[in-house]
């Protein structure tokens, strides 16, 4: 792609991790209805994570190992990257770069069911609702920083997500229970349940995964 940006690959602090996702925010402002800013933005940032992740592990392995085969292999990973689905594989794709995400987000979905649905919930090759120079900018706007454990803590990458979903909340609060539920509503909930350890609650409703989410922090806090 035409941009170029420096890449970031000290650790992220909290304030940092949020700033940067409000930033990308605002690569959507103006093209892109606040509504669908969610729809575009956590797929991106859950394939960034995966690809970095994936990435981290295979160097690990690598070393170990020393085989690069070896690497590749699925007891080396939590979730499989297809051959040719890595982000940086999906970077070079300028010219249909929608089509190439969607094409990519599909694979991933395929070779990790537990992710259908999630990373494969939006289409990015609809230049009427994201023009492809912000899809352009929004990807180079991920890019600028590595996103893998020993950057960024699942628990910092928790938080911001859900810090984006209460900014989308504020964004578009007339669609707010859509997709998101505040913690204290979450909390509330819990305690009235008393769930236990190996229980399972069904949430038909749960969209983007805030409420599981919150079930998590919750439990934690009151069991």
């Amino acid at each position: 792609m035409a941009v170029q940006q420096r890449l970031v690959e000290e650790k992220l602090t909290q304030q940092e991790l949020e700033q940067s996702l409000w930033k990308a925010a605002d690569i959507l402002r103006g093209a892109v209805r606040p509504e669908k800013y969610g729809d575009y933005m956590l797929p991106l940032l859950f394939f960034k994570r995966l690809s970095d992740v994936w990435t981290e592990e295979y160097e690990q392995a690598l070393q170990r190992y020393k085989s690069k085969e070896a690497a590749k292999q699925k007891f080396v990973h939590r979730f499989m990257i297809p051959e040719g689905c890595l982000w940086d594989d999906v970077r070079k794709e300028a010219k249909n770069l929608g089509q190439k995400l969607n094409a990519t987000l599909e694979r991933i979905a395929k070779s990790n069911p537990e992710l259908e649905g999630v990373i494969n919930r939006a289409d990015f090759n609809k230049p009427e609702e994201i023009p492809r120079d912000r899809l352009i900018k929004l990807v180079e706007h991920f890019s600028q920083y590595k996103l893998g454990n020993g950057n960024v803590p699942a628990d910092v990458l928790g938080n911001a997500y859900e810090y984006l979903l209460k900014q989308f909340n504020e964004l578009a609060p007339q669609r707010a229970g859509e997709f998101y539920t505040p913690r204290e509503v979450v909390r509330v909930m819990v305690q009235i349940l008393s769930p236990w350890e190996g229980d399972e609650v069904y949430d038909p409703c749960c969209r983007y995964g805030g409420m599981s989410a919150g079930w998590l922090f919750a439990e934690a806090s009151f069991l």
